[in-house]
């Protein structure tokens, strides 16, 4: 749970480095600037042991060797932090344990060399140097154990591209290997860092030869394209040849024999490689023990305790007598494992006895699951800027009745309201071949929110058809909804006719496309999606009649070297018709805020109330949205905090009739995230370049998570 997590780091944050009687048992000599409770910190359970058999009046050589162990501890810490030559000795005196520090003067890392390749490379290369900072933004440090892992990294990054020879040497340092604690100690020392990079020959896959099979030609084998990149073996041939092209070639083989119904083939290789000049040519030949072709005989369940055999088999697209495959096995292991029911999940065939004559053998396809906890608690806390102090706790029960439905009662609120809600799904309903696996969900739930200029108190309930995968990464859903709303407590600025209880009976279409690599802290892919509701006062039920739709589009590209670029375009429209002609003010469209445009009050970008033929000053919202964001994120090279700049505008208007005409609003800005377990901490500073009178000219943000 976030909240359990973030109070466990707050506890460890808050434990003492030592108990207060056992530092008078401590003793440090030789530290010059450090802080003394830091090598305390960095030694703590050692010194703890200490401490204990010094007051046990242990042996000195016992003592020691713990106070050795503390020694090398501190003197890990201290390389960290930047000192290479620093050294710590311990010694046993008038009941103390004492420890000498020479820490030497403080290294930062100089200019970085990367020798023996070309510009292009050469800048590839040094992105792998990140070095830690002696403050938020300051110089870099010089340390050992971060420069030798970014060699390594390096030969990884040329190996993968085909020169399997590669090293990497970071060459000696003369500001540190030759330094000489004779005379007076520097404070700081600037150590210039070069790479050696010998890449040698660049081997190339020059053929694949096949042998052992019969049902498959080679040329079948290498033409035959893999599911679902659609790659052919033909191609990878006079392409780089790194440490995986072997499996990863073997591995498209097991697959089409798979396909073919073989799941007991076996491929063993052998890599010949050739001098070709300045290039080595790789050899790779693999032979193919096809074994049996094989059926399935039965489907045998294991490990499922509560959970009823036909929850798992629906998601198994293989029954018996069917021919095995590869991919039809796989897609049944993430179905079970995308359930959520299951904690692990294997997918097995039995190999059938040998010589049993038939052209194909049966077997057995074992599922082994491993369930998951049914019950499920979480909480979440946070802060915006409007609502302040917000939080939640939810409790789901997950295979209830081992039938796979799904229960949670959750409750959310802040310091402008609260939300009381509970939902049942049904993950499978309307069985067949467009419905399978088409969950059904009921909900309600009653809420009571305060917006800046009213207050509104809403009770719900649903009823939603969802469909995972009706087109790919997508999740399309329909449903009907009935609420009641109720208007109140509006402020003095607004008429008391913005007061009101209404009741919308809708239909609602909606469908989301995701391929983010992650939802809560995506560096790559999009996010595009839409809906559809329509609201019929005789048909549905309700006191209104209108149309609404909206859209929005999220992209995120990994510019590399820690930069993200991520933008949002969002577009909204509702359509009153019939006999309803003004849309009440809680369902129209509102904009600024630390979500929208950071240079604008929460609710305060958009049209304003009108009263007597004057303007007032009181927001109204409109019937129609537009919404565009631009973020340039980077990450800082300190832990867990990264930087951006932005740029927000959108407009709202009053009537759907004038889309198109609306005053554009902007907002330029920059801010800091800092990583945390529950969510990014952000703070974000938004300049209006065009202020009204009745506007601010800037707007400061602190939030949990990011705007989108």
């Amino acid at each position: 749970m976030r909240t359990g997590t973030a109070l466990l780091t707050l506890l460890i944050l808050l434990t003492p480095t030592l108990a207060a009687d056992g530092k008078e048992l401590v003793r440090f000599t030789g530290l010059g600037d450090l802080d003394p409770d830091e090598l305390l910190t960095a030694g703590r359970e050692d010194l703890e042991d200490v401490c204990e058999l010094l007051r046990a009046g242990a042996a000195e050589d016992e003592i020691l060797a713990y106070g050795e162990d503390a020694a090398f501890e501190m003197l890990l810490y201290l390389r960290k932090q930047g000192y290479p030559l620093a050294g710590v000795e311990v010694t046993l005196a008038e009941g103390q344990v004492r420890f000498n520090v020479a820490p030497g003067p403080r290294a930062l890392l100089g200019e970085v060399t990367v020798a023996g390749v070309d510009d292009e490379d050469r800048e590839a290369l040094r992105r792998f140097v990140r070095a830690p900072k002696t403050w938020l933004f300051g110089s870099d440090l010089f340390t050992r154990s971060n420069l030798e892992g970014a060699a390594r990294k390096m030969e990884g990054f040329l190996r993968q591209r085909g020169y399997a020879d590669a090293e990497v040497t970071r060459l000696p340092s003369k500001e540190v290997e030759q330094w000489s604690p004779c005379g007076a100690t520097p404070g700081e020392i600037i150590v210039p860092v070069v790479y050696a990079v010998d890449k040698g020959p660049l081997h190339l896959l020059e053929s694949v030869r096949i042998t052992g099979s019969h049902i498959l030609t080679e040329q079948q084998i290498l033409d035959r394209r893999a599911e679902p990149d659609g790659k052919m073996i033909r191609g990878q041939i006079d392409k780089p040849f790194g440490p995986f092209t072997p499996f990863d070639i073997k591995a498209m083989v097991v697959e089409h024999y798979g396909e073919l119904g073989y799941p007991f083939v076996e491929v063993a290789e052998n890599v010949v490689l050739e001098p070709r000049g300045e290039t080595t040519a790789a050899i790779l030949s693999l032979l193919i023990r096809e074994g049996p072709k094989t059926g399935i005989r039965a489907i045998r369940i294991h490990g499922n305790q509560r959970t009823h055999d036909y929850v798992i088999r629906r998601e198994i697209e293989l029954f018996p007598g069917d021919l095995y495959q590869i991919t039809a096995a796989a897609k049944a292991q993430g179905n079970l494992i995308r359930t959520g029911l299951f904690r692990q999940v294997f997918v097995d065939m039995v190999k059938p006895e040998e010589g049993l004559g038939a052209k194909t053998a049966l077997a057995d396809l074992e599922i082994t699951v491993e369930e998951n906890d049914f019950r499920r608690l979480e909480t979440t806390v946070g802060w915006g800027t409007w609502e302040l102090l917000r939080g939640g706790v939810s409790m789901s029960w997950r295979n209830m009745w081992g039938r796979a439905y799904e229960g949670t009662v959750s409750l959310s609120g802040s310091v402008r309201g609260y939300r009381l809600g509970g939902t049942l799904k049904d993950p499978w309903v309307l069985p067949g071949i467009l419905w399978d696996r088409t969950a059904f969900i009921a909900e309600g739930f009653i809420e009571n929110q305060e917006r800046p200029t009213f207050a509104y108190a809403r009770e719900e309930i649903g009823l939603i058809l969802r469909k995972r995968d009706l087109f790919q990464h997508t999740i399309t859903s329909f449903g009907y909804s009935y609420n009641f709303t109720d208007v109140f407590k509006v402020t003095d600025n607004l008429p008391e006719e913005f007061e009101n209880q209404t009741n919308i009976g809708s239909l609602t279409l909606s469908a989301i496309r995701d391929t983010r690599d992650n939802p809560w802290s995506p560096g790559r892919g999009s996010a595009l999606g839409g809906s559809l509701q329509y609201a019929n006062a005789s048909l549905l039920g309700g006191d209104l009649n209108f149309w609404r739709g909206k859209l929005s589009g999220i992209k995120y590209v990994d510019l590399g070297s820690g930069f993200v670029l991520a933008g949002r375009i969002m577009v909204g429209a509702i359509a009153p018709y019939g006999s309803t002609g003004e849309i009440p003010i809680q369902e129209r469209f509102y904009l600024g805020g630390g979500q929208t445009v950071r240079s604008f009050r929460q609710d305060d970008l958009g049209p304003r109330v009108i009263e007597r033929g004057q303007v007032t000053n009181a927001p109204s919202g409109g019937e129609f949205f537009s919404l565009a964001n631009l973020e340039l994120r980077a990450d800082l090279p300190i832990g867990g905090l990264e930087g951006v700049v932005f740029v927000d505008g959108g407009n709202v208007i009053r009537k759907i009739s004038d889309a198109g005409s609306g005053d554009y609003r902007f907002a330029i800005g920059a801010g800091i995230r800092f990583g945390t377990p529950i969510g990014p901490l952000r703070l974000d500073f938004g300049v209006n370049p065009n202020p009204k009178s009745y506007e601010r000219s800037w707007m400061l943000f602190f939030a949990v998570g990011y705007p989108f």
